[in-house]
Parts: structure tokens; sequence; C-alpha cells
């Protein structure tokens, strides 16, 4: 048998693993440790002796389940499992008997009053049991008070505390099926619940949509529009040529006795000028016109629009009021 060298790589993977493991033991008792708190467990104990004793037992079961939470004892569950008892809860106390009769040694004196307690509880706990109907899709989802129902334990009765219980379904595609259910002690109860109505998508109104699309802008407004701006900024554009060529005029003209002398760059300016100025004077109104006709042929329309859905409006009122 060959033993690793003290410097071999397999002695280094060695000594690295019990130091890991060392290491983790080192920080899991302390860890462990902080969770128990047996003087604090103590005291919620007496105080909840004292809180069942004056008969509030919803503060002495809470102060049960914290001190057995702080450290675990038979005696704890024992006094939790009869607070439990005398809130009216025979289920959830028989489960703490047992858990309590399952922590006690074989030859502890406490067993035989423990499994006496079981046996009494166990006659008069109700039992619920759910049953699915079959069309309830795959895959649903059952619950009892908000706590997720196994699906092995459906069809099987489960004892449960008296009162009332809510049993909610849950389907893909179907809304959430709620069903409220009473018993008392001693009851067998058999349920069976559905899923919930089906989830309606109302379809789009494809007319509504395809004459909306349409509708949009309407194209004479677009058309009327479209020349008024173009005419506009023609008409602004020799406007301003008009202005140019009156200024090369000036320059080209001079006035002696009254009238004008003009050389021949000069009488080409005024030409040119006059020809701008005519050509503004007839497509600047016809641009203001346009622009004024594509403005009123879409408000025109977005009235009628206005107009028809609330026509559609008012037959719908009156149809849903007949």
């Amino acid at each position: 048998m060959l033993t690793p060298g003290i410097g071999s790589p397999l002695c280094c993977r060695m000594v690295r693993h019990l130091a890991l493991l060392f290491g983790l033991l080192f920080i899991a008792v302390p860890v462990r440790a902080a969770e128990r708190d047996p003087a604090a467990a103590e005291e919620l104990f007496s105080e909840g002796r004292a809180a069942m004793d004056r008969g509030d037992f919803a503060s002495a079961c809470t102060r049960f389940e914290e001190s057995q939470r702080l450290d675990p004892a038979a005696g704890t569950l024992m006094n939790w499992a009869e607070c439990l008892s005398r809130q009216g809860k025979p289920a959830s106390a028989r489960l703490k008997w047992r858990e309590a009769l399952d922590s006690l040694a074989p030859d502890d004196d406490r067993r035989a009053a423990a499994q006496q307690r079981v046996v009494a509880l166990d006659a008069v706990v109700p039992r619920l049991e759910i049953r699915l109907e079959a069309s309830v899709p795959p895959g649903a989802s059952v619950a009892r008070d908000g706590v997720p129902v196994d699906p092995v334990t459906l069809g099987l009765p489960i004892p449960v505390d008296p009162g009332t219980h809510r049993i909610e379904v849950s389907a893909s595609g179907h809304m959430r099926n709620e069903v409220l259910v009473s018993l008392a002690e001693r009851e067998q109860r058999t349920i069976t619940v559905s899923a919930g109505a089906p989830i309606v998508v109302a379809p789009a109104r494809v007319t509504d949509v395809e004459s909306s699309t349409r509708r949009g802008v309407p194209l004479g407004a677009w058309v009327a529009g479209g020349i008024g701006a173009a005419s506009l900024l023609t008409g602004v554009t020799f406007g301003i040529l008009a202005i140019v060529e009156k200024g090369h005029m000036n320059d080209d003209c001079s006035r002696a006795s009254g009238s004008p002398l003009c050389n021949q760059s000069g009488l080409d300016a005024a030409h040119r000028g006059q020809t701008y100025s005519t050509i503004a004077n007839v497509t600047v109104p016809v641009g203001l016109f346009g622009l004024g006709l594509g403005g009123y042929i879409l408000w025109s329309s977005s009235r009628e629009d206005a107009s028809s859905r609330a026509a559609r409006g008012t037959g719908l009122h009156v149809a849903s009021t007949f």
C-alpha cells in the first residue's frame, strides 16, 4: 500500500478538504446555537401558561409557538396542543399532540395522556373531502384557506378545524372560482368544485377598425391643402423676387424733370418685376383659398365623425335600455 508523501499533490488536496470540513463545522455550530434561545423560550412558555389561565388563548398559542421554535420540547408542544384545543381548533391540536407523542421517549410517563388526547380529538375533528368536476382542465390548482392543496389529497377526507373554509380553484383560461364551506365538529363533508367561468376575449370590431383606418384625413382636405400650400409658397417666392427686381430697377433708373430715365438693364428689371408681381397676385389668393378649403373639409369631416359616434352611443344606450 502506497502512502502519499507530505509534499505530494494528493496530500495537499486531503489537507485542504479536511480544513474546509472543519471550517464548515465551526461555522455551523454557532449558527445552530444562535437559532436556539432557551432563556427566551422559557419566558415565552411562562407567559403562554399565564395567558391560557386567564382565557387569552390567542396570545397563549402564539407564545407557545415561538417558545417551541426557540427551544423545541415535548412539554411545550403539549401545552401548545392543549391551547389549540381550547381555541376550538381540534384538527390543529390533534396534529400537535401527535408531534408531541412522536417526540416522547418510549418509557415517558406522558405518552399515555398524549395518546388519549389524540384519540379524543380524532373523534370530534371534522373532515372535508374536495373533488374536482370532470370539466376542470388539467393543471388546475386548488387551495384551501390560501394554502395549496396537494393533488394527491383530492378525494380524501382531510381533517380540518371547525368553521368556514375558502376553497379556490385556479385554471388557465378560466376565472378563479371560490367556494365557501362551513363545518361543525364531527361533521364530514364532500364538495365538488369546478373551474370558474371561461375568460372570453371580445374580438375587435373589424368594421370600426377598418373605417377608422380608411377615414384618417379626408382626401379632399389633402388635395385642397396641398394645392393651397404650394400656391401660397409660389406666391410668396415670386413676391420676394418682384421686390428684388424693383430694387434693381431703382438702381438702374434715375429721375430727371419728373420722368424716369432707365437704361436697358433697368427696363429688363422692371419687366421681370411686373411679371413676378402678377404671378404673386394670382397664386397668393389661390393658396389662401386652398388652405381654407382644406381646413373646412377637415373640420366638416371631424364633425361628421363626432355625430356618428354620438349616434352609435345613443343606439347602444337605447338597445341596452330596451
